[in-house]
């Protein structure tokens, strides 16, 4: 039985270490992208969260008037 946990345990953990890696890796994309330019980095990663965050909303309201056609004649 304890095997198994410790083999349960040990897979979490390498899990955690690649999600970890990865994001350490998109991390360093992004700021090489800037060459090494902290601000600007955030700055564009504020800048297309909130382009995002504006296209979900035009996405929900287009799926609502297709979904609930009696909103489009009070829209």
């Amino acid at each position: 039985m304890h095997s198994g946990r410790r083999s349960h345990v040990h897979d979490q953990r390498r899990r955690l270490r690649l999600q970890y890696s990865f994001l350490i890796d998109e991390i360093a994309a992004a700021l090489a992208f800037h060459d090494g330019d902290v601000r600007a980095t955030i700055e564009t990663l504020l800048k297309n969260n909130k382009f995002l965050k504006e296209q979900l909303a035009i996405t929900q309201t287009g799926m609502s008037i297709r979904l609930y056609p009696q909103l489009a004649a009070k829209l």
